[in-house]
This record gives C-alpha cells, structure tokens and sequence, in this order.
C-alpha cells in the first residue's frame, strides 16, 4: 500500500476521489454508470470495451446505447448479460 492509500484509508476518504480510480456502478441489469474512465476502446450495441486507470472492462449484453458520455463518466443502457475486468 503506498502513502495516497494509507492516507485516504486514515481518513477514510473515498478511493474514486482522492485516489482518482475509476468506479463501476450497476443499476441492475439495465444500466452502467463508470466514472473515472480513460476512453472507450470497442463500441457497438452488444459489447463494449473501456479503458480504466488500471484495467480494462469488458461489458456485454444486447440493445446497448451510450445514454451520456462526457470526459469523466459514461453511462451505458440497455441488458446487459455480463461484465469482466481484464
């Protein structure tokens, strides 16, 4: 653990705020809202590629639409049937 994480532990601050990591939120199996990103590398509407601080995401499902994309969050709609980090 190096001295952000002990610090941000201490205080217990969150890690998608004072570390920068990126955060993965599922509303069901409707929607995906990840924060943090760094770009999209694969798009179309039953599987999607993401670059995070540290991984990838891999998410895949059917009917996908970009609901928001902005330089700090994007959230995914549509049914999604699984999601891997690699």
């Amino acid at each position: 653990m190096n001295i952000k994480e002990k610090v941000a532990k201490a205080i217990d601050a969150p890690r998608d705020v004072f570390l920068g990591e990126s955060k993965v939120t599922i509303f069901e199996d409707r929607e995906i809202l990840i924060e943090n990103y760094k770009t999209m590398l694969e798009y179309d509407d039953n599987f999607m590629r993401i670059k995070l601080k540290h991984k990838d995401i891999a998410i895949t499902g059917k009917n996908f639409v970009l609901d928001e994309m902005t330089d700090e969050s994007v959230i995914i709609r549509g049914i999604v049937s699984g999601v891997e980090f690699l």
